[in-house]
């Protein structure tokens, strides 16, 4: 059974930056966030219009990472970009008609952010590949959808 999470393609490290935690954040590894207005890591809300990345760690309140939240400490995201794909799961299994296809974004019960092959208007991931034995989809954020990196 494939990871839950979204799992980077490229491995490409120049591609995973640190960011600090905004307060009270929690989170799913995988996760979509984007940076707040105070430049704080925080995940997405439905159907999102922006789309920083993928988060690399979860984030729970309590836990090590969680306690950073307004720390000034960060956590790892595979930062978005044309070339950066990472392999996802959907809300349906992929078939051979998603690639080079644009879908949104849906999270579940458990925080997991997936492809949602029913969504074509908040369009979030473009499709390039699928792994039919996985059922997984090679998707990378779609340009109108990536927010800048600060750096």
């Amino acid at each position: 059974m494939p990871a839950p999470y979204a799992v980077p393609h490229n491995r490409d490290s120049d591609g995973i930056r640190e960011f600090d935690i905004a307060s009270g954040e929690a989170w799913a590894k995988g996760a979509l966030v984007l940076l707040d207005s105070s430049e704080d890591l925080a995940e997405v809300a439905a159907d999102p219009a922006e789309v920083l990345g993928w988060a690399m760690v979860a984030v729970t309140a309590g836990d090590l990472i969680g306690e950073m939240a307004g720390l000034g400490l960060g956590a790892s995201v595979y930062v978005a970009e044309e070339a950066r794909k990472c392999w996802m799961s959907g809300d349906n299994d992929p078939v051979k008609g998603d690639i080079n296809q644009a879908y949104g974004a849906v999270v579940d019960g458990d925080g997991i952010w997936t492809v949602d092959g029913t969504e074509t208007t908040a369009k979030v991931f473009y499709v390039h590949q699928i792994d039919l034995t996985r059922n997984l989809y090679l998707v990378s954020i779609v340009a109108a959808a990536r927010q800048a990196d600060p750096t």
